[in-house]
């Protein structure tokens, strides 16, 4: 983590974004705080990359204030489909209160919209339950992929990729195959707790 600190401050604008990506993906206490007095001490533009872990914190908060609520839908960035997934999956009071106000700016667009699909997804979903204990983390992960449809799901393949030093984190890689022009990647990572193995980040990484 000492490392990943250290390079968010590289000349080279590579090695920062890497650095912040991954200390997205392993997502602990102390990472998150460091990345966080990152972006406030930037005087310049830095841009945000990466998944949204959980929990949420007042910094996500105020990004989604200030990039999501406060725009109209075809001015926002990226990462909104992220924090519509990550806001419901924390289902805390405040989670639920600015996944509304996201929700019913979003009503107004064409169903087929990236945007609106992720809310009546994890509207229709409610994908909160723990995913249990299984043996077989890619296989847990595909199953329960409420941001999939079930068409995709029959042309969809999971592997693990790996896991953390302290093995309570998972990251597993679910592939949509259309065809070579029609294929999406997501990166999940779930999260060991008492009561079972739960989503802690869902991310779609690339599209073709």
């Amino acid at each position: 983590m000492d490392d990943l600190m250290q390079a968010l401050n590289d000349e080279d604008r590579e090695i920062s974004l890497c650095a912040q990506v991954v200390i997205r993906y392993l997502g602990n206490k102390r990472g998150m705080e460091a990345l966080r007095e990152w972006y406030a001490s930037r005087e310049d533009r830095y841009e945000v990359a990466g998944p949204i872990p959980l929990p949420l914190d007042d910094w996500d908060y105020r990004f989604v204030e200030e990039n999501y609520v406060s725009k109209r839908t075809d001015k926002w960035p990226a990462f909104a489909d992220s924090y519509i997934y990550a806001l419901a999956l924390d289902g805390s009071p405040h989670a639920t209160t600015t996944l509304d106000e996201m929700a019913n700016k979003v009503r107004e667009l064409d169903e087929h919209n990236g945007y609106r699909q992720a809310v009546m997804q994890v509207e229709q979903a409610r994908p909160f339950k723990s995913l249990g204990r299984p043996h077989n983390f890619a296989d847990a992960v595909l199953k329960n992929a409420f941001f999939i449809g079930a068409e995709e799901k029959k042309v969809t393949t999971a592997r693990l990729l790996g896991l953390n030093q302290t093995k309570d984190k998972a990251l597993v890689e679910l592939h949509v195959n259309w065809g070579p022009l029609a294929e999406k990647w997501w990166h999940v990572v779930i999260a060991k707790s008492d009561e079972g193995w739960r989503w802690f980040s869902i991310t779609l990484v690339a599209i073709s």
